[in-house]
């Protein structure tokens, strides 16, 4: 009774938040909550409306499924995010077909893909960062100089061989599956990947991490290896040549209370440092931990997932607001420490909850419910709005301000993972 409750309390959490994002930005990218204005992040393509694809809400589903039909168009004349593209609108569109089977979504999926292959046209076949929708043109990300960066070149395959799968076309999943051939030969350390690499003569550099700029490059290689049936061994021995290579080089335990993080490298030098990006980790080394053959690595994997996932908690648990910071500084007697600034603002972000809800599956240890209602409470109490729900700066100081966002991935993901988290093992279980 006490699971459903909550799970009923997260859905009218969805069903509210959509609401308004209805009311006010509909067909726009994102709801500024606060002055009800919209926040254009992707050139007013509706980022929410197809990253979210609502949970179970019928006539809101009807409602996004006319706008996706006879709106949303790719033909336009804008340089976009080729990951952030594929992730948030072809994996909306694909998540929509697989719950609906609507060939609207696969045909609006198979325009968009066509045009974001043209990013794959360099002399390394790494796909360049940037893209044009119309003309095909490439670019780079001013921040990054000329370089592709590790997770955007590995956060491409899933989708694509799920549109390869039920298109019966596998040119998707053979280009985006041969730049992860390529980048096999990249590896150091056994099995850890630099964070930047050149799309034209590809020369690594950066760091060694497993958050920003890297997080998903991992996190897929695991997830496709799973999603292809398991047909795909070199995604199976490039993820746990990987996970060994974390758990050896970037996992450590703090002083004195032996709390699990992952910290990032500069060539030899190791920073204590965990970022909220990187609280995915424990519930990929924990969902990896159940197709290892080996049972004694397949054990300390299970560990590095909890240890790691109660160290995200705690990132929540301990700041006055109980929302977690961008980052922390790992050290001291309090284990870590929420800098003020730009680490200490909380972006409604899915990474912890996402491996509350994988190591509640696995275990069926209830404390990962209750530490995921926390974070929900915590997140009503400060984020919630009157007409959505925003990002909090100064999560750990006495006055808070409120950064008036309600970024596509708190429906898409945060909000999604938390209601699975109080649902069936039969809902959407782990092993199919």
């Amino acid at each position: 009774q006490t699971q459903k409750m909550r799970r009923e309390k997260v859905r009218e959490a969805i069903k509210f938040a959509y609401e308004q994002y209805e009311l006010y930005a509909f067909g726009e990218d994102e709801l500024k909550p606060i002055s009800t204005k919209v926040h254009t992040m992707f050139g007013k393509m509706g980022v929410t409306l197809v990253d979210s694809q609502i949970a179970g809400l019928t006539d809101p589903y009807k409602r996004a499924r006319e706008w996706i039909a006879n709106q949303l168009s790719f033909d336009r004349n804008i340089q976009v995010s080729v990951f952030e593209t594929n992730i948030r609108y072809l994996g909306g569109l694909l998540a929509a077909y697989t719950f609906t089977g609507d060939d609207v979504m696969v045909k609006k999926s198979v325009d968009l893909a066509e045009r974001l292959l043209k990013a794959y046209t360099t002399t390394t076949g790494l796909p360049s960062p940037r893209i044009n929708l119309k003309t095909g043109q490439k670019g780079f990300h001013p921040w990054a100089g000329k370089k592709s960066i590790l997770a955007e070149i590995g956060t491409m395959q899933m989708e694509f061989a799920y549109l390869s799968e039920i298109t019966n076309d596998p040119k998707y999943m053979k280009q985006t599956f041969d730049s992860i051939k390529y980048m096999r030969q990249k590896k150091q350390k056994g099995g850890l990947y630099h964070s930047f690499i050149s799309s034209n003569s590809g020369s690594p550099s950066g760091i060694f991490a497993v958050g920003g700029l890297a997080d998903s490059f991992y996190e897929y290689l695991l997830k496709v290896w799973l999603l292809t049936g398991k047909t795909e061994p070199m995604f199976r021995d490039m993820y746990f040549e990987s996970a060994d290579s974390i758990a050896k080089h970037l996992v450590r335990k703090t002083n004195p209370n032996g709390l699990t993080y992952i910290g990032e490298m500069r060539g030899n030098s190791f920073k204590s440092r965990m970022e909220h990006l990187t609280c995915f980790a424990g519930g990929m080394f924990a969902l990896g931990s159940i197709h290892h053959e080996d049972k004694e690595k397949a054990k300390k994997h299970l560990d590095i997932g909890a240890g790691v996932g109660e160290f995200c908690y705690q990132m929540y648990h301990r700041t006055k607001t109980g929302l977690s910071a961008e980052s922390v500084t790992v050290g001291g007697a309090a284990d870590f420490i929420t800098k003020p600034g730009q680490g200490s603002q909380y972006l409604l972000r899915p990474e912890a909850v996402e491996t509350l809800f994988i190591l509640y599956r696995l275990t069926n240890d209830t404390k990962y419910q209750d530490k995921g209602w926390e974070i929900f409470e915590a997140i009503e109490k400060y984020s919630r709005v009157a007409h959505g729900y925003t990002g909090v700066k100064g999560i750990d100081s006495s006055k808070q301000v409120q950064d008036d966002v309600m970024q596509s991935w708190f429906l898409a993901e945060t909000l999604k993972y938390l209601y699975l988290l109080f649902t069936p093992h039969t809902t959407l279980p782990l092993d199919k």
